[in-house]
């Protein structure tokens, strides 16, 4: 227990005292990743969330960091979704779906320097999502999306 309270000061450290450095913005990404792994309570959700928010609105991250951020954020979201019940479940499953998509629509990258895998993820889970929501024109339009991103893959689609 105490060896992961030194990692985590360790890392805290450098995402301060860094902050301008790309490196640092990915081992705060890295950080929120492990809080995510770790939350096992509302509150460790919370830590998470606040940790992937710090990863959004660090300037010097890249398109590739804030997209891993915008997904653990939704999967946070999902988690405190499962915890709540309705009107804050619906709530935040539609704020979780928004993360997905942003990465989906490639928010955080230029055209020519996309993420296959991060977009893959996103929509992946946005799919998942929106089916247990049971938004089926939502599932055809992300479909749609991820044939277009991921022309690759769109065979995989056919029925």
């Amino acid at each position: 227990m105490e060896q992961r309270g030194v990692g985590e000061d360790a890392i805290e450290t450098i995402c301060r005292q860094y902050s301008t450095n790309q490196l640092a913005a990915q081992a705060c990404g890295e950080k929120a990743e492990c809080l995510l792994q770790l939350a096992r309570s509302a509150e460790g959700l919370t830590n998470a969330a606040e940790a992937f928010k710090a990863v959004l609105t660090n300037s010097i991250a890249d398109g590739k960091a804030k997209s891993i951020a915008k997904v653990g954020l939704g999967v946070v979201l999902e988690k405190q979704a499962a915890a709540v019940t309705d009107p804050d479940q619906t709530l935040l499953k539609k704020d979780a779906l928004e993360q997905y998509l942003d990465v989906l629509d490639g928010l955080y990258f230029k055209e020519s320097d996309g993420d296959q895998f991060w977009t893959k993820e996103a929509g992946n889970a946005a799919i998942r999502l929106a089916s247990e929501m049971q938004e089926w024109p939502k599932v055809i339009n992300i479909l749609e999306r991820m044939a277009k991103k991921l022309p690759q893959i769109a065979p995989s689609f056919e029925v």
